[in-house]
C-alpha cells in the first residue's frame, strides 16, 4: 500500500512540475514571435521610398484632432496650443503635406479633399480665439494656398473643384 501511495505521489508531482515548465516554455516562444514579428515590421523597406507622417501635438484642455489619410505618401503635422481647438482633417489623396496649427481658444479647422490622383499642400494658421477655416476640395488654384488667420471671431470658408 505505502508503494502504491508514493509511486501516484511521485506520479502527480512530476506531472505539476512538467505542466509549470511549458506554460513557462510557451510564454517563452510567444515572447520569441512577437520579438521577431517586431524586428521584420521594423526593418522591412517602405516601397519607393515613401514615408507617412501624421504627427499631432497638443498643449492645453480640450483639443481635439481627428486625421484621416489614405495616400501613397503623408506628412501631416499638427499642433494645438489652448483651449477647446478642434481640427477634423480627411484626405483621399495621393500624396499629402499639411501644417496646422492652431494657437488660442475655440478654433476650428476642417478639410476634406478627396481626389485619388491629386496632391495636396496645405498650411493653416489660427493665431487668436473664435477662428473657423473650412477647406473642400482641392485644385491647381487652392493648392498651395497659405491661409494665416489674427485676432478673433473670424471665419474662411474654401470649396474648390
Amino acid at each position: 500500500m505505502k508503494i502504491c501511495f508514493y509511486i501516484s505521489f511521485l506520479l502527480f508531482g512530476s506531472f505539476n512540475c512538467f505542466s509549470q515548465t511549458n506554460k513557462i516554455a510557451d510564454e517563452l516562444i510567444e515572447n520569441n514571435q512577437l520579438s521577431l514579428l517586431s524586428s521584420v515590421v521594423n526593418n522591412a523597406p517602405l516601397p519607393n521610398g515613401s514615408l507617412n507622417i501624421a504627427q499631432v501635438n497638443q498643449i492645453g484642455v480640450n483639443n481635439d484632432a481627428s486625421v484621416f489619410v489614405k495616400a501613397k505618401k503623408s506628412n501631416v503635422f499638427i499642433d494645438q496650443r489652448g483651449s477647446n481647438n478642434t481640427i477634423d482633417v480627411s484626405y483621399n489623396v495621393n500624396d499629402v503635406s499639411a501644417n496646422l496649427l492652431q494657437n488660442g481658444s475655440n478654433n476650428s479647422i476642417i478639410e476634406i479633399v478627396n481626389n485619388t490622383f491629386g496632391s495636396v499642400n496645405s498650411n493653416v494658421s489660427q493665431v487668436g480665439n473664435n477662428l473657423e477655416v473650412n477647406k473642400i476640395g482641392s485644385n491647381s488654384i487652392s493648392n498651395g494656398l497659405e491661409v494665416n488667420m489674427l485676432g478673433s471671431n473670424k471665419t474662411i470658408t474654401i470649396i474648390s473643384f
